[in-house]
């Protein structure tokens, strides 16, 4: 957990820190509402001038759970009241302002989610304060009784939404850094989620490019329905027969054709027009011409591709085999090992995908995405079960950098949903970067374990549970391209990693 929800209100009040923050536009100003004076104060501490002002000891708040009341007589309009402790809120502008002042000020008072920025309090006659950035009321979960809706931030400046689980689908608008939009739904992976924003604007986003504030276990799997496209079938949905092959102009969905044998063997009994490949058959057919076992079948489409890195992920059971104009990208011809497999390339332009699918013997699934990633992927990231990095990993992909060269916030959350649990999971990355000749500081925050190795030695570790921000100097990193391993566990609880490394420029040449 973060630590300013470990320490609670009376640890903050402990904290000798000075804030200079002086909120955007709000400073010194009051602004008219219906006749009401709304004071946005300015935040700030007092003492210890040697302690540079704006961001000593703030932190982020990420949908934070309460709810708000007026506050007579301060600086401030509005407390938010949560489980753990009381603070003080201020909007960083005056619209965000008069929407806390309207949500503190309903009967009966409703919970709310915050985001912002925390300035802890500087002294014992001073409350914890909270810049807010967005607010919205916690709803209930379509479905599932008493869940809180997950809310979902943006986390780059403008973001496309598309009408369906992948950038393959028409986009239907954009969303911009920090605005806050409800998961109303996901895919069957939780790789693409569907937002549900302001002005009733709905889409599907990729599900890296926000942060969400809670797990996504509750929210339901939605069946995605592409332009003028019948819904996704699943069990005992048969499809639309085929118009035409997988190149036609005038569907752009995949041609399935099932075959009543494991081999892809003969003539297909059943031809369909599919808008996606998301099947759970379980111990069902697909089709009453295809048996519940022992059948087969090949999906065929052709996309035309924006420039990007593009990641294909399958999931099945039981084989399957991926090809990109007739390369053959992922080859898992086998019962089912209850792994996901995922592959990344390069892409521009129009290119024809082939999936070739056998069913055994029980259940059946068929699981396959196409994810386009904003950067170029320069880590290689095994997912395992439990926490040691036993076994064969459930999951190997490729990802991009961040901010940070590994900057996560999985939160309650798992780093893959429907592969891995919450917890008691670990993962291992490993690149390859440019260094130039120096001494380096690697870093690390974390919670639970890391260990960083940089060409196979060992710079940092802390292989144990519970939050720490640990450093270690590397000295005499030779120019050229070197490998850098990071190893992380999740035990239980809010699981974070962050790595990252400079140069020394203090140290001598």
């Amino acid at each position: 957990m973060r630590w300013y929800q470990r320490l609670g209100l009376s640890g903050l009040l402990t904290l000798a820190l000075v804030v200079g923050y002086v909120a955007p536009s709000a400073a010194q100003g009051i602004v008219r509402d219906e006749g009401t004076a709304i004071y946005l104060p300015r935040i700030m501490g007092t003492g210890q001038e040697s302690v540079q002002p704006a961001l000593a000891g703030s932190e982020p708040v990420y949908g934070l759970l309460g709810r708000l009341e007026p506050a007579p007589g301060r600086r401030y309009s509005t407390f938010l009241i949560t489980p753990e402790a009381t603070y003080g809120v201020v909007g960083i502008t005056p619209d965000v302002e008069r929407e806390l002042v309207a949500l503190s000020r309903r009967t009966p008072p409703v919970a709310v989610k915050v985001w912002g920025t925390l300035y802890p309090s500087v002294n014992l006659s001073r409350r914890a304060t909270i810049v807010v950035t967005g607010v919205l009321e916690a709803g209930v979960a379509t479905g599932v009784v008493g869940a809180s809706v997950p809310v979902a931030v943006v986390r780059f400046e403008l973001v496309n939404l598309y009408a369906g689980p992948g950038s393959t689908y028409p986009r239907v608008g954009q969303v911009k850094l920090n605005q806050a939009c409800d998961v109303t739904g996901r895919n069957q992976t939780g790789t693409w989620l569907q937002l549900t924003c302001a002005d009733n604007l709905q889409g599907w986003i990729d599900a890296r490019l926000v942060q969400v504030d809670e797990g996504l276990n509750g929210v339901p799997v939605v069946e995605a329905t592409g332009p003028e496209a019948t819904p996704v079938p699943s069990t005992g949905n048969q499809g639309q027969p085929s118009t035409g092959g997988a190149g036609q102009t005038g569907f752009q969905g995949w041609q399935a054709s099932f075959y009543d044998n494991p081999r892809l063997d003969g003539t297909p009994v059943v031809v369909l027009d599919l808008p996606t490949v998301q099947f759970d058959w379980g111990t069902g057919s697909p089709n009453p011409a295809v048996p519940a076992d022992n059948f087969s079948a090949v999906f065929e489409r052709r996309i035309q591709f924006a420039p990007g890195y593009y990641r294909f992920t399958v999931d099945a059971d039981d084989g399957v085999r991926v090809y990109l104009d007739g390369q053959l990208l992922v080859d898992e011809w086998h019962g089912t090992t209850g792994r996901v497999y995922a592959v990344g390339r390069t892409l521009s332009g129009d290119h024809l995908l082939r999936i070739e699918y056998y069913e055994g013997y029980g259940l059946a699934h068929l699981r396959f995405d196409t994810t386009f990633l904003t950067s170029t992927p320069e880590w290689t990231a095994s997912y395992y079960e439990g926490i040691d990095l036993a076994g064969p990993p459930v999951l190997v992909q490729q990802e991009p950098r961040s901010s940070n060269p590994l900057d996560f916030n999985w939160g309650y959350q798992s780093p893959v949903a429907g592969v891995l649990r919450e917890d008691s999971w670990s993962a291992r990355w490993t690149g390859t970067f440019r260094f130039e000749a120096g001494d380096y500081i690697f870093r690390a925050n974390a919670d639970d374990g890391v260990r960083v190795y940089l060409d196979g030695l060992l710079v940092i570790d802390q292989w144990r549970d519970g939050y720490k921000e640990v450093s270690n100097r590397f000295v005499g990193v030779g120019a050229g391209e070197h490998t850098v391993t990071v190893e992380y566990y999740d035990r239980a609880g809010i699981g974070l990693l962050q790595v990252w490394w400079t140069r020394d420029t203090s140290s001598s040449p």
